[in-house]
């Protein structure tokens, strides 16, 4: 009788080891997905070309430009295939911007009782981009910003 407190302790150690914690987090796959960011035009004229090159539309999309080091963030609500129909120009840089705000992981340079939003001046001069989806899995692209061919 001495014994069955120690096994019992023993069994239920070994069965937690083996099949694992149900307390463990797992972790979302990041599925893979093809892309290609691009610019028309030169200087304040310049327009972006987001293009799905998936057979699949993008959904909850959010768009990352990097220029001079700053990321300026903009949200879609989808984006349709290239094989579907080609994508529109975006002439309007100030649909991206650097939240600021209060209580953003960005500093504020403000204070913190200033909201501000900076939002992107021109497509020109653009370094890279980080495309992510939500939907219909997650997904993420990162390249370089290149003139369209």
């Amino acid at each position: 009788m001495y014994y069955t407190p120690i096994v019992v302790t023993g069994v239920m150690t070994l069965l937690l080891t083996a099949c694992g914690s149900s307390g463990a987090s797992e972790a979302t796959p990041i599925h893979a997905m093809n892309a290609e960011v691009c610019t028309v035009g030169e200087a304040r004229d310049t327009v972006l070309h987001i293009r799905n090159l998936d057979d699949f539309e993008w959904a909850e999309v959010t768009v990352d430009l990097v220029k001079s080091d700053v990321a300026y963030q903009g949200k879609f609500d989808n984006v349709r295939p290239e094989t579907e129909r080609p994508g529109e120009a975006i002439t309007d840089p100030t649909r991206f911007s650097v939240d600021d705000s209060p209580g953003s992981t960005s500093l504020n340079p403000i204070g913190n009782r200033v909201a501000w939003r900076a939002v992107l001046g021109n497509f020109a001069n653009l370094e890279s981009s980080k495309i992510a989806i939500a939907t219909p899995f997650a997904a993420e692209w990162t390249g370089d910003v290149h003139p369209c061919r």
